[in-house]
């Protein structure tokens, strides 16, 4: 019985991803999930961004994530420190498995070059706490069944040795260099660990340890001409023998470049190799970005699905309290 509930976790975990190692398309929208490096990497003093992701609720009960964050802009003489918190809340379906993580975020970033092109040189962590539980009677198991092949929850289980919530500590790194050379596009490539202390994470008592993920990841921007971008990203991921890829293109037209007043409309297209179509469009305005993005599903649960995927919602807020004395960050997208 216990193999069985294995199963039953690990469909559940790669399925909706999110119940390990969450999973959003507009990855770049959700800067700490990415890359710790990222904290506080922004044109301003104060940032607040939030995302909301439903997916396969065409299949089952959909999985839902939600992630909220704010993080800070503190100059050091010639340099930035970010400092960030962050909160996650992941509910995966009707297993009842429910995920809160909790982390303190942290970067410091070196400026270089000349004082109109300044790179950037960046180095970030994060610590987190993270704490995992299921609901048990969402779950049915084969000894709750009686002779009449009818369900019967007033039947043991006979899990009885399962645990029902778990709590750990967990850890990571990232550095990250943004590239602003006089007559090339504006590029960033960045490099990520999480998980690098191993957690042990077992709702059955055991020795399974969270497997190291790394995140590698990119983009570059090309300045148009009438106030348009194009910007080309994309990132790999992986962990243990499990990998994702994602990349595609994004043009972004401003109609106001000004800091406080800036206004935009964007419209993009990106691939997860194998999984998804990606549709995304957005704009800002005065310092508040909205991006909306739907997956069309192309896997082997394209016939379940009908091509439905998943549906994201993404909100950032970034607000500049004084004169800036850092790192003036090139201008990039805010996401």
């Amino acid at each position: 019985m216990i193999r069985l509930f294995s199963i039953l976790c690990v469909i559940s975990f790669w399925f909706g991803l999110s119940a390990q190692d969450i999973h959003f398309s507009q990855y770049y929208a959700s800067p700490f999930n990415l890359n710790p490096a990222l904290t506080g990497l922004f044109d301003g003093s104060i940032r607040a961004w939030a995302n909301y992701r439903s997916q396969w609720g065409t299949v089952h009960v959909p999985y839902e994530t939600y992630d909220a964050a704010l993080d800070f802009t503190l100059p050091v003489q010639s340099d930035n420190m970010g400092l960030g918190l962050y909160f996650l809340q992941d509910a995966s379906g009707s297993s009842g498995l429910r995920v809160s993580k909790v982390a303190l975020m942290g970067a410091y970033q070196k400026g270089f070059g000349p004082k109109k092109h300044r790179s950037i040189l960046a180095l970030g962590y994060y610590a987190k706490y993270v704490q995992k539980g299921i609901a048990y009677f969402n779950l049915t198991f084969p000894n709750q069944y009686n002779g009449n092949f009818d369900f019967d929850p007033n039947l043991n289980s006979g899990e009885n040795s399962l645990g029902n919530s778990l709590y750990y500590l967990d850890f990571g790194l990232g550095s990250l260099l943004r590239l602003n050379m006089e007559n090339f596009p504006v590029s960033t490539i960045g490099f990520a660990f999480y998980h690098v202390n191993l957690p042990k994470e077992s709702f059955l008592d055991s020795e399974n340890r969270l497997g190291l993920r790394y995140h590698i990841h990119g983009d570059s921007r090309l300045a148009l001409v009438d106030k348009g971008f194009l910007t080309f990203r994309g990132a790999f991921m992986g962990q243990n023998n499990n990998h994702e890829a994602l990349m595609g293109l994004e043009y972004e037209h401003f109609f106001n470049l000004s800091p406080r007043v800036r206004r935009s409309i964007f419209v993009g297209l990106m691939t997860r190799l194998s999984d998804a179509i990606i549709i995304v469009a957005g704009g800002e305005h005065k310092n508040v970005r909205l991006g909306l993005s739907y997956d069309v599903n192309i896997s082997s649960l394209k016939p379940a699905s009908n091509m439905y995927g998943a549906l994201e919602l993404s909100m950032q807020y970034v607000g500049i309290f004084k004169k800036f004395t850092g790192i003036k960050c090139p201008p990039v997208p805010r996401f």
